[in-house]
Parts: structure tokens; sequence; C-alpha cells
């Protein structure tokens, strides 16, 4: 193989970034995207999403959103027995 083997690459799409969600603070978290490797697409004409703000998803039932005393984060915390 030689580099006249090598062929253009495609531009990015969807399918190639993911997201990571921070932590929930004061009922709101961070969505950041990154892309997905190996990157077999052309990170030059693409662009990853902008980072935003999003509200933290609500408790599935029988659980509340309870709050980290140690960093002040929120997590979803199981109710009470029998309630």
């Amino acid at each position: 193989m030689s580099a006249e083997d090598c062929i253009e690459s495609a531009p990015c799409g969807k399918d190639d970034y993911d997201y990571k969600l921070t932590e929930c603070s004061n009922g709101k978290q961070n969505k950041s995207y990154y892309w997905t490797e190996p990157i077999f697409c052309d990170t030059k004409k693409s662009a990853l999403p902008a980072s935003e703000i999003i509200d933290c998803p609500e408790c599935n039932p029988g659980k509340y959103r309870a709050t980290n005393s140690t960093n002040q984060s929120t997590y979803c915390k199981s109710c009470e027995e029998g309630t």
C-alpha cells in the first residue's frame, strides 16, 4: 500500500460523534459532544454540535431527586420502602 491508495474521507455526520453529560446541578447539566474513535471521517470538513446546558431528566417512578452534600450535584434516589 502506498500514499496513492489513500482516498479522501467523507465529511463527518451524526453517526461519527457522541455526547457526555455532566452531573446534575441546580436542575441543569452540560451536554458536550466528542468524535467517536476510530475517526474515519474528515473532521476538518465538519464541526461538532455546540455544547449546551439542558434540564436534568426527571427521576423514574419510585425515585426522587436528592442532593449530594459533597459537591451539590443531584441524583435520583429510591423512595423509602412503602412509598
